[in-house]
Parts: structure tokens; C-alpha cells; sequence
């Protein structure tokens, strides 16, 4: 399992390890859908197990540029919305069907 082998590689012990991967639920992103909106406030984490995703603002005239492309085994929030419990600036989006945690 990736997000296990992800703790693992950090030093965590596997017992450790395997009691955070209880807290972590699988879902799936069609290609296209939204993890998060801007203007959402962000309550969930993301880790990538397959796919790709976007992470994204909004400019000028309702232009998005692409900030961040996340792939396997990466960590997927805005964090600034997630830890401070305010409205995202930005928005994150699957480029194609992922599979996350």
C-alpha cells in the first residue's frame, strides 16, 4: 500500500504506520471533478495513490493558471485554507481518473 510505504519511508514504525492508514478512506476523482473549489473551505487531505491532479487559482477575467501538478504518492490541500479554517483561494482538480486517500 503507497501511503503506508510513504510512513514507513519516513522513520515511522510499521505499527505506526499501519494505525494512520485507518484514518484515511479510499475515493475516486472522475476526470474533471473537483476536490476542492475555490471559496471552499478545505476539510480534507488528499494523498495520491494513482492519476494526476491539478492544483489551481483563478486570475483575471476567470483565467486559471495551474500552480502544482500532483502525482503518486503525493499530498494534495490547500493548506492554508485547511489549517486555518478559511475560504481557498485556490482549487484542485483531477487532470485524469484518480484514485486518492
Amino acid at each position: 500500500m503507497p501511503l503506508l510505504r510513504f510512513f514507513m519511508n519516513r522513520g515511522i514504525s510499521i505499527e505506526e504506520a499501519a494505525e494512520a492508514t485507518t484514518y484515511f478512506r479510499g475515493k475516486t476523482l472522475q476526470e474533471g471533478e473537483l476536490f476542492l473549489q475555490p471559496g471552499e473551505i478545505s476539510n480534507e487531505v488528499a494523498f495520491m495513490v494513482t492519476g494526476l491532479i491539478r492544483h489551481f487559482i483563478h486570475k483575471e477575467g476567470y483565467q486559471e493558471e495551474d500552480i502544482l501538478f500532483i502525482n503518486e504518492s503525493r499530498w494534495a490541500l490547500d493548506r492554508e485554507s485547511f489549517f486555518e479554517q478559511i475560504p481557498s483561494k485556490t482549487g484542485i482538480q483531477a487532470i485524469e481518473n484518480s484514485a486518492i486517500l
